[in-house]
């Protein structure tokens, strides 16, 4: 095995060498954390404005739906 040291190398030619490692490594824990996160899973309403004894299930994404004067925006306001 040979070893050839850097100063042999032209400044220009070692600038472009790509390294084997990244610059960075990604934190393992934080991945990890990311699971255990505390996450609502569902929006109950037991007497708010005219939501009586109302369940929502929330997911990563949750779209409220309807026509005008169902509740969509009361509900988001019991959110709050």
């Amino acid at each position: 095995m040979s070893v050839t040291s850097l100063s042999a190398v032209p400044p220009v030619a070692a600038s472009v060498v790509p390294s084997a490692e990244p610059a960075v490594l990604p934190d393992r824990a934080l991945d990890a954390l990311s699971d255990v996160r505390a996450r609502i899973t569902e929006l109950r309403l037991s007497a708010f404005a005219g939501h009586r004894r109302a369940a929502f299930p929330l997911g990563a994404v949750t779209l409220f739906a309807g026509p005008s004067g169902t509740g969509k925006s009361t509900a988001l306001a019991a959110f709050e």
